[in-house]
């Protein structure tokens, strides 16, 4: 199986993909886990992630480790390019003052969570708050 390619920018220090499932090994389930190491900042793009088999979109998981500013909120998007569709019906948002600064989604829009081989999955960060300093992991989970 080829490896996929992803695109980061420079904004993406880190890439790995798992074939784990609950600890044991399923090919048919896999995790694309990155690390936000340095601010980011809003706009479309910021990941690019092309699938080398046909998949499922499960859900994603996004936490904070800065959320930088003082108001409002990082709020990212899961977008197949290929297709010109959001994969989940909001984003997922973290709020700057938030307690516990992460937010899992299991529940991608139905219609759009059927991914084709070479489809092209891209990150968008439509909000960033204050100065911008946001720092984080986002894993984005198929099958």
């Amino acid at each position: 199986m080829a490896r996929p390619v992803v695109s980061t920018g420079s904004d993406i220090t880190h890439f790995s993909r798992v074939t784990t499932d609950e600890g044991e090994l399923r090919p048919s389930h896999f995790t694309v886990s990155l690390s936000i190491n340095v601010p980011v900042s809003a706009g479309d793009g910021l990941i690019h992630y092309r699938l080398d088999r046909d998949a499922q979109f499960l859900g994603a998981f996004f936490s904070m480790s800065d959320t930088g500013g003082t108001s409002g909120s990082t709020d990212l998007q899961v977008h197949n390019a290929t297709a010109t569709v959001d994969l989940f019906t909001s984003p997922l948002s973290v709020a700057y003052d938030a307690t516990n600064p992460y937010v899992e989604d299991e529940s991608p829009v139905g219609a759009h969570q059927n991914l084709n081989e070479n489809d092209l999955i891209r990150v968008d960060v439509d909000a960033v708050p204050g100065s911008g300093n946001a720092k984080g992991v986002l894993i984005l989970r198929f099958q």
